[in-house]
């Protein structure tokens, strides 16, 4: 009885961000299809590493958001909120990619935050959120999980290997490394590969570690 009364008094929460995620994940799509070229993404047309690629049709397109590891991450914390929203929520399922938020944060910070041109302030909503805001949605819903063993934290793994599999894809499909940065066919591109890993491990250690010293008194 608690626990359904419980889920009612957060059914704002899981509305609000059912909507920011849907929002900012609508904006990142039509930012999509009216982008310039980016080192990874040529819709234009370019060349990369001498062969050249044409994004122009939704297939390409969506290869390459699909490729985005953070556009992945959004749209499984909108699946995981829009279920939430009518009391399907799966708890395996967030804990699964409640760590990649923090990890996407910090690789942003000190992998693609540098390499763009604009300042903080100049950064698109979509941009803000997906790669901070959204930080808060996952904080706030941690704090009504009760418990996260340590098995749990091997869940994000699941997370690491859709990344890996989706970056095979896209080069696949489209003959481009994602982010022209993970390279599987190098060591330097497998050495980044095990630092998000080892980071996002991190934060599912540090998620499991504070989870199991604190006593919440809300009922999941």
């Amino acid at each position: 009885m608690r626990s359904d009364s419980c889920r009612n008094e957060r059914t704002p929460f899981y509305l609000m961000g059912t909507l920011l995620l849907g929002t900012t994940i609508l904006l990142s799509l039509v930012s999509m299809f009216h982008s310039p070229n980016w080192n990874d993404f040529f819709p234009e047309g370019g060349y990369y590493q001498g062969n050249y690629i044409l994004d122009h049709t939704y297939f390409h397109k969506v290869g390459w958001y699909l490729s985005q590891f953070t556009y992945q991450f959004m749209l499984l914390l909108f699946i995981y909120f829009l279920l939430a929203l009518f009391n399907k929520r799966s708890i395996p399922f967030f804990k699964m990619i409640a760590p990649a938020s923090f990890a996407l944060c910090v690789m942003y910070v000190y992998l693609l935050y540098p390499k763009q041109p604009l300042k903080f302030y100049q950064l698109p909503f979509y941009n803000i959120f997906s790669h901070f805001m959204a930080v808060f949605l996952v904080l706030c819903e941690l704090w009504y999980i009760k418990e996260y063993t340590f098995i749990e934290t091997t869940y994000c793994l699941l997370f690491v290997g859709t990344m890996i599999g989706t970056v095979y894809l896209n080069y696949f499909f489209r003959g481009v490394w994602s982010y022209d940065l993970i390279h599987l066919d190098t060591v330097s591109g497998w050495k980044l590969v095990s630092y998000s890993i080892l980071l996002m491990y991190t934060f599912s250690l540090l998620i499991y570690l504070y989870k199991s010293k604190s006593k919440p008194n809300k009922i999941t």
